[in-house]
């Protein structure tokens, strides 16, 4: 048994069964929403986000249709699909699926296909596109460019996000399934809270309970402002005793690309960047930059508003070549070393960067709450808990 609670440092690893209880999805319920029929499903915001149109209201979906990107974008989704499908065979596993398409951008005649395929799906389906031209040439314009890749990206990320987002009511409605699980982690001196999934369940949870809690983020000599205001920046900066670490990032997390002028065209990006958090609609669209010694505003306007977080199977090299995800690596890796006891939930050990700094420790108290899966490592106590509520016995 765990002793001395009080005293002791708490590591936690969270996976997604930790939110499916919430009603968020496991990658099973993202494979299925992707692998499907994707024409006409998808809705492009005046603001640039995307989403698809399951469980919007009327006027999200008829805003969402206002733009013409929004048909384009979802045929060529639906055409990505079946040729994934044709390629692979097996749609089991979205974060393959996104690694398909992220391999294929080497492959700009393989896109060109793709853009092709969906052109003539779309203009056999709603054959009045051929009828006045001009008038719907908006329509078609997209399949008459160069593939533009990084839209793909962003809008499968925006897709993620639309899938975790979480309300304030379904935060209520699921506080007391994990009453347990915060009145066990509340006992430890310090708490480092490893989580891979994106959505915001555990920060709405722990302010539904009034505890506080860090991410690394802080405004102190922050440099990126709005209205004048800073915004949290991530400085690896952990104040409480609740530590969360989203090791693949969270759907409130923003990239602040910095970008100067050289006297050309356009400006020049400087390859430096910050993470930012907010979440708030305009912070993320109309935040700017200001040189931190003089204070005056040398960026005003953020390039990129894509919710910032790895998929896909290559997220060790993502992870490796970034200032945010390399340091909170780093972080879960003194953690293990440093940790006597580990809380597990809903975590089904298939990231081989976590498993490798599991597996060096085979003297740690190891807690794995999965109903499915058991620790799979040599290690010095384990107990494989069914459910959250087993936590009791260490309370």
């Amino acid at each position: 048994m765990i002793e001395n609670k009080k005293e002791e440092k708490l590591t936690v690893l969270l996976g997604a069964g930790f939110s499916y209880l919430a009603g968020l999805p496991l990658a099973n319920d993202i494979r299925v929403r992707f692998d499907r029929i994707q024409k006409g499903k998808l809705l492009r915001m005046s603001s640039g986000e995307w989403m698809w149109e399951d469980d919007k209201d009327d006027i999200t979906i008829h805003n969402g249709r206002i733009d013409f990107d929004y048909l384009a974008y979802s045929y060529i989704l639906d055409e990505i699909v079946k040729s994934y499908n044709r390629e692979v065979e097996d749609f089991d596993n979205y974060e393959v699926f996104f690694a398909f398409i992220m391999n294929k951008f080497n492959d700009m005649d393989w896109f060109k296909g793709v853009y092709k395929r969906a052109k003539a799906t779309l203009m056999a389906d709603k054959s009045y596109l051929n009828e006045n031209s001009t008038a719907h040439k908006p329509y078609l314009d997209i399949f008459d460019r160069d593939p533009y890749l990084e839209q793909l990206t962003q809008i499968i990320n925006y897709l993620i996000s639309d899938l975790l987002f979480i309300s304030d009511t379904k935060i209520e409605e699921a506080f007391s399934r994990y009453q347990t699980f915060l009145d066990f982690i509340v006992q430890f001196d310090q708490v480092d809270i490893y989580t891979l999934n994106h959505d915001v369940l555990l920060e709405g949870l722990l302010q539904r309970a009034g505890l506080s809690y860090s991410r690394g983020f802080t405004t102190t000599d922050s440099e990126i402002l709005y209205e004048n205001q800073p915004l949290e920046v991530f400085q690896n900066v952990f104040k409480e005793k609740i530590r969360i670490h989203k090791l693949h990032g969270s759907v409130d997390y923003f990239r602040f690309q910095h970008y100067e002028d050289r006297g050309k065209m356009y400006l020049q990006s400087t390859g430096k960047y910050n993470y930012f958090t907010t979440s708030k609609y305009r912070a993320k669209h109309y935040a700017t930059r200001i040189d931190p010694k003089t204070k005056k505003v040398i960026q005003n306007m953020n390039f990129d508003i894509t919710p910032k977080f790895i998929t896909g199977t290559n997220k060790t090299d993502v992870i490796e070549n970034d200032i945010m995800y390399s340091q909170l690596l780093k972080n879960f890796i003194k953690s293990i070393k440093d940790a006597q006891t580990v809380f597990i939930s809903g975590y089904s050990f298939g990231d081989e960067h976590v498993n490798k700094e599991l597996e060096k420790r085979s003297d740690l108290t190891i807690l794995n709450q999965n109903p499915f899966v058991i620790y799979p490592f040599n290690t010095k106590t384990s107990y494989n808990l069914k459910s959250l509520d087993e936590l009791e016995k260490w309370l």
